[in-house]
């Protein structure tokens, strides 16, 4: 679901999840085929009203990272590299709720915590979650000394 009447706050919000995470651009889907690298994740099993993010299409995200089950999202940016799931409001609560119950049984740590914004980490994998202005992202970025860029 796009909302294009909301398009300049995901922007702002793409832009804010992608510096809290560390990651310096934020354009469209990378057709690079990185190998997922985090034994820690893999590991981890599904939980309870979740959703792999590979079972939503989602190519480079860490393995077995999870949302809810029937998470909308608004934008998905899917890259080698970082992932950025951008929603509403409503949705960006239920992405909230579900990450803070389920960050660390899928192998992550959280590693800050305020009301409406998380970080967090895995072995190879930085995260981070913001809510504000009627939307919420979330974005998934490969640890910089796990990943090498072409070129």
């Amino acid at each position: 679901m796009k909302s294009f009447g909301r398009w300049p706050h995901a922007v702002a919000l793409i832009v804010l999840v992608g510096t809290l995470a560390g990651c310096g651009t934020a354009s469209g889907a990378g057709s690079s085929s990185a190998p997922s690298t985090s034994a820690a994740v893999a590991s981890a099993s599904l939980p309870a009203g979740g959703t792999l993010l590979a079972d939503a299409g989602i190519e480079h995200g860490p393995d077995g990272f999870s949302v809810p089950t029937g998470l909308v999202t608004e934008q998905v940016i899917d890259q080698s590299n970082v992932v950025t799931l951008v929603v509403d409001e409503e949705q960006g609560a239920i992405l909230e709720a579900y990450l803070r119950q389920n960050l660390t049984a899928m192998g992550f740590e959280i590693t800050g915590d305020v009301t409406g914004s998380l970080l967090f980490a895995a072995p190879g994998w930085e995260g981070a979650y913001t809510s504000g202005g009627g939307v919420a992202g979330m974005t998934l970025r490969r640890d910089p000394g796990s990943f090498s860029s072409p070129g």
